[in-house]
């Protein structure tokens, strides 16, 4: 048999301080927004039963932090929170850490080796990205959950086992249940108590508290203390496709560039970390309900590009480039150059040069 690899990336045992719990619940109690209370007032009550918990929503919402405040109110909290990502590994790989083996099991298995069940033993085992386990080690898992008994690679004797199971994914569970990508019966072990953790763009008034919340303890001593007042307004107009991930991931890029004692507008760099005509096709696909309320989302529309073009710093090609994705969505919709000619009253040569020097210029592939 193939020797497995240690496989450091796919788990985290973490011994909790009462100071780190104290930090995972201030994190979630800046968020003043009615999703993030709502789903604490659930955490508090569900962290003193022994049932699982999944959590849903995007990468990035903070699922992870959720976790570790329901370990940390639980009466399980002085033992160990043990931490797997499910999509880090596969096959036997995964099946080793998350079982162990014993001495001999395989070619260099050396000697015995504690899997995940034995370490969360009296504690939480958090599985993220529960959706990518593999299928064929679905039922052992659910197995280990009916029985409380774990078996190492290569052993002969079950080993009683006591955790508390938390879940978190990103995918849609029932859909995969019905697609065949994960067993209904796990699914249904799984989903008893849940907790959905919503999108940063959806909690608008969780964005700045955040911010500031992570100015003053991602800060070095020389870095600066607050956001300039101008920084709000980029902050609550940016989609956050990362979400809280890529709000600190920014404010802490932010403190790095900025000089004096407030982080200013250029210091922040959403291009980093997002691409703008994405993000702007995005933008404009969250909102459905365009023609019903045309002047309000016109009105967030210009604001958004008007931010645009203000970190782009070239007023032309921000507007070429508009000008070009404008006639590209309606030759989507009317499938004819000469129709979106007449149709937008531009000569057909003006349509297709824009076009195709913006095709060009992100390197697209042309168009009819």
């Amino acid at each position: 048999m193939e020797q497995p690899m240690q496989a450091p990336q796919l788990t985290q045992e973490i011994q909790l301080e009462t100071e780190q719990g104290l930090s995972h619940r201030r994190l979630l109690e800046q968020c003043p927004s009615p999703g993030i209370q709502q789903a604490l007032i659930r955490v508090k009550k569900f962290a003193q039963r022994t049932t699982p918990v999944l959590l849903t929503g995007e990468s990035g919402t903070g699922k992870e932090l959720f976790a570790h405040t329901i370990h940390d109110l639980s009466p399980r909290n002085k033992r160990p929170f043990v931490v797997a990502n499910c999509a880090n590994q596969s096959g036997q790989l995964i099946a080793d850490e998350f079982f162990g083996h014993v001495k001999g099991a395989y070619t260099g298995a050396i000697s015995d080796r504690q899997g995940l069940f034995e370490r969360a033993d009296g504690g939480t085992l958090f599985l993220d990205e529960v959706g990518e386990l593999p299928l064929d080690l679905q039922p052992k898992i659910l197995r280990v959950l009916q029985e409380r008994e774990t078996l190492r690679l290569g052993g002969t004797y079950l080993k009683p086992t006591d955790f508390r199971l938390v879940i978190a994914t990103n995918r849609n569970l029932a859909q995969m249940v019905k697609d065949g990508q994960f067993r209904e019966d796990l699914f249904y072990r799984l989903n008893v108590l849940q907790i959905d953790v919503p999108p940063l763009r959806e909690r608008k008034e969780d964005i700045l508290p955040l911010a500031q919340y992570f100015v003053t303890t991602c800060r070095g001593e020389t870095d600066p203390t607050e956001l300039a007042e101008d920084c709000q307004s980029l902050l609550l107009r940016h989609p956050w496709r990362g979400n809280v991930r890529e709000l600190k991931n920014i404010i802490e890029q932010a403190l790095a560039l900025a000089e004096g004692d407030s982080v200013r507008p250029e210091d922040l760099q959403f291009q980093a970390y997002t691409n703008p005509q994405t993000q702007f096709s995005e933008h404009v696909a969250q909102s459905p309900h365009l023609s019903q309320r045309p002047d309000e989302e016109m009105a967030r529309i210009t604001a958004y590009l008007c931010d645009h073009v203000i970190q782009q710093g070239n007023f032309v090609a921000c507007i070429d480039d508009l000008k070009a994705r404008i006639f590209l969505e309606a030759y989507s919709r009317l499938e004819s150059w000469n129709e979106v000619s007449k149709r937008l009253g531009c000569h057909v040569r003006t349509v297709r040069k824009c076009v195709n020097g913006y095709q060009e210029k992100y390197g697209l592939p042309e168009g009819e």
